[in-house]
This record gives structure tokens, C-alpha cells and sequence, in this order.
């Protein structure tokens, strides 16, 4: 893994009332799979994690549960618990959201934060027009516009504080936590448009366009696109900044004593080269700097020269090399799966399919489901997630055939030790977990007690 603190355990109780699961990660793993019968909790299980995880307390209040547990392979806890109101007859004071996070550390004095949510919220959630969505966003029931928080009091209570809850310096410094162990969720419905960052600004762009945002896979297309030329420049910038200062560098190193290795200078102006004849696949124009070596002995002056100048290299192909690594693998998982198709990814077309015995492009909107399903989700994971992070995977087997269920765990989990992430898969598919039982977590039902 590539981040020092990972999850090594999740736990929630009262689960519809009923149920308590509860999952630990093997040492040697990136993966668990939570597998059950419909009705068990699999998706909130999933649902009150990530809630949890992002302090995300109206969407915590809502969901079916009494208290939740992240612990941490620093031994560091993160709880939650949900704390129902209910009014007595005859009280006027209107139910509010109340939920109390707690944090615990090996190094700090447990923190506690209690998140209650303030008066005039619960007025603006009952008595208006306005339904809430999140902690900040609301929907307008009559125009379907979305608005913040501080819009609606600037607009309709302006005697009311604009925070939903009342925040110290303890919510600061869980959030902060919380901030540091990132969670992403991935729910069935991946086909759909991502919600743009500003929900209010999304829906009025809709409303008076008149038109839908771009399908999602559309959207991948465009974003491998632009990971590339971002490479680039981050590529021609180094590069020009190694170029000015060579010849002084040069110079110095002229200077030093010490040996530099003839073999050790060859090898890596191989593994350069062929890094360089990898990219080209997906490049718009090849990368400068690979020119031949003579076969015969090289001299001391020129070996040092090489060590300075493959030094240069390794930094100026670096931004280069991490968005191969990551294509790479996208196209090589992707072709297995795809039949008399073939997926090319390039800095001209971002993602394209053609037919394998045509080359005839196919667009990426006329590809099955199942295959759009499996190209959004791969490289969401490639290139969407952060070394570190807990990604958390409902039902991926819905529209996957059966052998592409077989294979899915284990490309998930190369792609998590390429990138540096655990994942947690709900799914009641035992073709999905194939080989990997040792690895699954079983959420069953309560037996009866007489």
C-alpha cells in the first residue's frame, strides 16, 4: 500500500434495527468482499461507511442504523452514532438531526463532536419548499434549482445562522481526520452523468440549454484526453528547466570524484528507451531523447555525461511514465473482456473501441452496458482514486457476464497495487468471488431467539 495508515476494520450495529456486521482487512490483502442475501444491509453497510467517513451528517441521520466504527491500523477510531428524537405529545420544538462523532488516537485525548443541527434548519426542512439533499445543497420543489445553504437564509430567513450545524474546533479536527483517509463510492448506477460540483449551477445550465450533459463514458474519454496533455506539459516543463541548467551541472559534476557503472549506464538507457517506444503508442508525437549507443567501452568522461543526462531523463519522463502505467493496464484489462472489439487509447481519441477485424470505430455510446459499466469503473479506478483511499463497490456484477465476474476481483486488485488503495466489494454474485472466499465476509441474518 502506498499510504502508511490504512483501514483495518469496520463494524456497525443496529442496522435496521436488527443486524450487526462487522468486516476486518487481511495484512495481506487490499480487499474484502461483504456477501449476503437481499436484505442483509450489504449497500448501507457500504452507505454508512462512506457517510461516516465524510461526516456527512443528514445523509448519517437518515440512514438505519444506531452506531458505526472505523478503525485504523494506527489504532486510531472514528465513531458515529445516531441519536433518534422523538417529540411527546403537546411539545411544539421541532425534531432536529443529532448525531455524535467521536475520535480517538494513540497520540491525542479523545475528541468529541456533537452535530446538532440548529433550529431554523428543521423550520426550512419542514415548512418550506425547499427538500434537502445534503448538509449544503437543498432542491427548490417548484423550479428544481438547487441552492445552498446560505442562499435560502440570505433569502428567506435572514435573522437565522447559515451553518445547518453548530461547528467547533473538535468538528475541525475530526474533519481534518477524516480528510487524511479519503472513502470513494461507487453505486450501481455508473452510466448515469456525474453531478457537476455545483448542483445549482448544473440544473439552471439544463434548463435553459435545454440539453443533457455528456454520457459518462464520454466523459472518461475526454478526461484520459486531458491526463495526457497534463503529462505532457508537466513533462516539457521539467524538461526545460533540466535543459537550462545542464551545462552548469555539467560542469560540476566534471569535478566529482567517484565511479559510475558502464552496465548500470546501459541498462537504464534501455529501460528508458523502451519507455520511451511504450508512450508512443499513446502520444500524439514521440518523446525526444532517444538516440543509440555505441557498442565499444565508453570513457569516464562520457559515462559521466550519460549518469547526468539519464538522471535528467528519469525526472523529465516521470509524469509521463505514471499515466502509462495506468493506460497500460486499462487497455490490457479492457481487451480481455471485449469480444471482436479492440479498446486504443491515444491522445487524439482518448478511448477508442474499433472492430477487430475492421478497425471500424464504434462510438462508445452503442457499446453494451455491461461493457460501458466495466470501462467507467476501471478507469475511475486508475486515474479517479488516491493513493490511500478506501473505495467502496456496490453490486459490481450487475450487467457483467458471468466469466467477466470471474476475472473482475483480481483486476481490481492490481489495479489497487499499482495505485495504492483497499477496496471493500458488496455482492451476492459467488461467481464474482470465485477464488476469493477466504477473502469474503458472509452478513447473515439473526437467528430467532425463543
Amino acid at each position: 500500500m502506498h499510504s502508511k495508515t490504512t483501514l483495518a476494520s469496520a463494524s456497525v450495529s443496529g442496522l435496521f434495527g436488527k443486524y450487526t456486521h462487522r468486516f476486518t482487512f487481511d495484512d495481506n490483502e487490499p480487499f474484502v468482499i461483504l456477501h449476503g442475501e437481499n436484505g442483509v444491509g450489504k449497500t448501507k453497510f457500504l452507505e454508512i461507511i462512506n457517510a461516516a467517513s465524510h461526516m456527512r451528517t443528514f445523509e448519517i441521520a437518515r440512514l438505519p442504523f444506531e452506531s458505526a466504527s472505523l478503525v485504523y491500523s494506527d489504532n486510531s477510531t472514528l465513531k458515529v452514532q445516531v441519536h433518534s428524537e422523538h417529540n411527546e405529545p403537546g411539545e411544539t420544538e421541532l425534531p432536529r438531526n443529532h448525531v455524535t462523532y467521536s475520535l480517538s488516537t494513540s497520540d491525542t485525548k479523545p475528541v468529541v463532536y456533537e452535530a446538532i443541527e440548529t433550529e431554523a434548519m428543521a423550520r426550512i426542512r419542514q415548512y418550506t419548499r425547499f427538500k434537502q439533499l445534503s448538509d449544503e445543497w437543498w432542491e427548490d420543489r417548484t423550479t428544481g434549482e438547487h441552492w445552498l445553504l446560505d442562499e435560502i437564509f440570505e433569502n428567506f430567513e435572514p435573522a437565522s445562522p447559515a451553518d445547518a450545524y453548530v461547528k467547533d474546533e473538535n468538528y475541525k479536527r475530526i474533519k481534518d481526520f477524516t480528510k487524511a483517509r479519503p472513502t470513494v463510492f461507487i453505486e450501481t448506477h455508473r452510466l448515469q452523468p456525474a453531478t457537476l460540483h455545483n448542483p445549482r449551477a448544473y440544473s439552471l445550465r439544463l434548463s435553459r440549454q435545454n440539453n443533457l450533459p455528456q454520457p459518462r463514458i464520454t466523459e472518461r474519454s475526454e478526461q484520459i484526453r486531458e491526463r495526457l496533455n497534463k503529462a505532457q506539459r508537466e513533462h516539457s516543463e521539467i524538461a526545460q528547466n533540466r535543459d537550462r541548467t545542464f551545462p552548469s551541472r555539467v560542469l560540476e559534476a566534471a569535478t566529482q570524484e567517484g565511479e559510475v557503472n558502464e552496465e548500470n549506464i546501459r541498462e537504464r538507457y534501455r529501460e528508458q528507451n523502451s519507455i520511451r517506444d511504450r508512450l508512443a503508442n499513446f502520444l500524439s508525437s514521440p518523446i525526444s531523447g532517444q538516440i543509440p549507443l555505441r557498442d565499444s567501452n565508453l570513457q569516464k568522461w562520457e559515462l559521466t555525461l550519460l549518469d547526468l543526462y539519464l538522471k535528467d531523463s528519469r525526472d523529465k519522463l516521470r509524469p509521463l511514465e505514471d499515466i502509462l502505467i495506468r493506460l497500460e493496464l486499462l487497455e490490457k484489462i479492457i481487451n480481455k473482456r471485449l469480444s471482436n472489439k479492440t479498446l486504443r487509447i491515444s491522445y487524439e481519441h482518448g478511448l477508442q473501441v474499433t472492430e477487430k477485424d475492421s478497425e471500424k470505430p464504434i462510438d462508445l455510446e452503442m457499446l453494451s452496458s455491461g461493457e460501458q459499466h466495466e470501462i467507467i469503473l476501471m478507469t475511475d479506478l486508475l486515474l479517479n482514486v488516491s493513493p490511500g483511499t478506501v473505495v467502496l463497490i456496490d453490486e459490481p456484477e450487475i450487467s457483467l457476464h458471468i466469466a467477466w465476474q470471474m476475472e473482475f476481483i483480481n483486476d481490481v486488485r492490481n489495479i489497487a497495487e499499482t495505485v495504492g488503495f483497499q477496496f471493500v466489494v458488496a455482492t451476492h454474485s459467488p461467481q464474482l468471488i470465485d477464488r476469493w472466499w477466504e477473502n469474503t465476509v458472509a452478513l447473515t441474518i439473526p437467528e430467532a431467539t425463543s
